[in-house]
């Protein structure tokens, strides 16, 4: 989860400087999305009610994220294959980034939560 968590900042991150910049790294973009997108599953079937709910938050927090950074991310995709200058549009930044910080917001108490109680 704390993974998770630094992985969303970073790219939280890279439309912060892309906003001030004026363009994004593509191929840096596209890994973090695929490194969030693909964070580890595991079966808490068996574990504590904090631990499935934490759990949860995690599974749902990344799909906020998906979800909110999909279009950016695959007119990333798109430029990477075939880069046209101006391609990736400025108008998909700010809710990518407000979909991240959605994203932290659903992580944050899971996180908070299972360290509270010692895990």
């Amino acid at each position: 989860m704390r993974n998770v968590r630094r992985q969303l900042e970073s790219f939280g991150g890279l439309i912060d400087v892309a906003l001030r910049q004026g363009y994004i790294d593509c191929q840096v973009e596209v890994n973090s999305y695929d490194a969030i997108v693909g964070a580890p599953t595991y079966n808490v079937s068996g574990s504590s009610e904090s631990v499935r709910w934490a759990y949860d938050r995690y599974r749902a927090a990344i799909g906020v994220f998906s979800v909110g950074a999909a279009d950016m991310t695959q007119n990333c995709r798109n430029y990477l294959i075939n880069p046209q200058p101006g391609s990736i549009g400025f108008q998909q930044w700010g809710p990518a980034r407000q979909q991240v910080n959605a994203a932290l917001e659903t992580l944050a108490p899971a996180i908070a939560r299972l360290e509270q109680e010692g895990y």
